[in-house]
């Protein structure tokens, strides 16, 4: 399983047990005696019995049937009337509800079902049964010929890419459900393109506490993952994506800078958060992506960074997939260290081409 879903870790027990209950009579005080009457028990005569005094001979010739006896069909209640549907209430074992909002159960090969995801599966694309040619890719529901995008990395300076405030005002500030493994949608202010995948203005994208944006509309809060992979979320874009924590006075916050159209910034800046841990005083971090219209180059901006505490065995993850899941850039994958990135940090990925 590729995403380990914010929202239920499940732990299957093999065996159940229980706590033995120990009774004890006493504890200490003295019982009283009880006197027990004597009960006369009757003698029984154990003679043996004298055989040879039945009369009768015994037949014990086995094909032998007394007259008087009818014969009995012994096959008379072997089957019933109607035999039992063993299947009437057993659907087939493939038609369970998929496991995750995004999927959608759709024919498979063998007359059997499978969950799948419409927005990158080739054999049903956007819908069940629908298609894509060969050559094409799914990519967010629809059937493209991609041309293939490939990213180039450098490393600037703070200079190049100064820290944008995002949560400057009070507005920009996003709202979540809780602090932890959560998620929220915000529409995309201009066309940009992610790999081949051009994604519209007034798009809803996925904005998640784990450190990590998704382009394709869905939501998703999973706490770590691998780039790339076809499971989601898909079209994802992080800078910093592990198991976090945004507890007061941390944030994350979301604006647009500039108004000059196609030369807007859209940033998206984790401020003041923490490694999920039981560390009541935690370093803090701030980081943030930017997409810059026009361009669509992608940099990711490190304020502060710290190292994964020791009671916390999360990975990290820090790169850009496409929409179909099949290609990635990735920086730092699934890793136990940070690979590089450190307060200071900023990494530039330029598409090419």
């Amino acid at each position: 399983m590729r995403r380990l879903h914010s929202l239920l870790i499940v732990s299957l027990v093999g065996g159940c047990s229980f706590p033995t209950q120990e009774f004890r009579v006493g504890g200490g005080a003295d019982v009283p005696a009880v006197d027990v009457p004597a009960v006369d028990v009757p003698t029984v005569d154990n003679a043996p019995v004298d055989m040879t005094a039945v009369d009768a001979p015994v037949d014990s010739a086995p094909d032998a049937t007394p007259a008087d006896m009818p014969a009995v069909d012994v096959t008379a209640d072997v089957t019933p009337d109607v035999a039992p549907d063993v299947t009437a209430d057993a659907g087939p074992p493939d038609a369970g509800p998929c496991t995750e909002t995004f999927q959608i159960r759709c024919a498979a090969p063998g007359g059997t079902t499978a969950c799948i995801n419409p927005l990158n599966d080739v054999r049903n694309c956007g819908v069940c049964g629908r298609a894509c040619a060969t050559g094409q890719n799914c990519q967010l529901g629809g059937c493209q010929f991609a041309p293939t995008i490939r990213y180039g990395r450098t490393n600037l300076t703070v200079a190049l890419v100064p820290f944008v405030d995002a949560c400057a005002t009070a507005t920009s500030r996003l709202t979540f459900p809780g602090p932890d493994d959560a998620s929220t949608l915000v529409p995309l202010p201009f066309a940009f393109q992610l790999f081949s995948a051009q994604i519209p203005v007034g798009t809803m994208i996925n904005v998640s506490t784990n450190g990590f944006i998704s382009l394709e509309g869905a939501a998703a809060s999973d706490y770590a993952g691998d780039i790339p992979s076809m499971m989601a979320p898909n079209a994802v874009i992080a800078p910093y994506w592990t198991d976090l924590l945004v507890r007061d006075p941390g944030a994350v916050c979301a604006a647009t800078v500039g108004t000059t159209p196609g030369a807007r910034k859209f940033v998206v800046q984790w401020n003041n958060v923490v490694w999920y841990t039981t560390a009541a005083t935690a370093p803090m971090m701030s980081f943030e992506v930017i997409l810059n219209e026009g361009t669509n180059v992608i940099d990711f901006a490190y304020q502060t960074v710290v190292p994964r505490p020791a009671d916390l065995a999360r990975t990290l993850t820090i790169g850009i997939e496409n929409a179909a899941g099949l290609d990635a850039f990735p920086i730092c994958n699934g890793a136990y260290t940070p690979c590089g990135i450190m307060s200071g940090s900023r990494v530039r990925l330029t598409p090419m081409p």
